[in-house]
């Protein structure tokens, strides 16, 4: 918990709205199919959680699943911790920098990844942050089981 709190950047007004710092598990999950069993999301995505109007709006208005567009605005919410001067003029439409620059300051322990590029061979990508190390070598192998 201390962990978390030392990243825990929200001013005193979002502590209600924004319920968990920067470090903290997964709100929102996404997958193919989903948006179309509503008994099945609404029991992974149980925590209502605030997003960026705007962005929902425009994603699920260009047709971007419903899920995903969700999640993108939900990770809006929050300010980029750091900027790089030299990234700035970057061609969003093209490359996944701005994004990678937010998604790197937010450390859950589940982040959904894009290619770096449009043209890039890289895909879509799921990357798992890794839980503590458990007591037992039965306990670490049911964690690498799992992921």
């Amino acid at each position: 918990r201390a962990f978390q709190q030392s990243w825990d950047d929200r001013r005193e007004e979002e502590l209600s709205a924004v319920r968990n710092s920067r470090c903290s598990p997964c709100d929102l999950f996404i997958g193919e199919g989903l948006a179309s069993d509503g008994a099945a999301e609404r029991a992974v995505n149980d925590v209502d959680v605030p997003v960026h109007p705007p962005a929902l709006d425009l994603l699920t208005g260009a047709g971007v699943d419903p899920l995903l567009s969700r999640l993108v605005a939900h990770t809006l919410v929050r300010d980029p911790l750091v900027l790089f001067s030299d990234r700035l003029g970057v061609n969003d439409a093209e490359e996944a920098d701005h994004w990678d620059q937010l998604l790197g300051t937010n450390w859950g322990n589940v982040r959904f990844k894009p290619p770096p590029r449009v043209d890039s061979p890289i895909g879509w990508r799921v990357e798992f942050r890794s839980p503590e190390v458990q007591l037992t070598d039965f306990e670490n192998a049911a964690v690498v089981a799992v992921i």
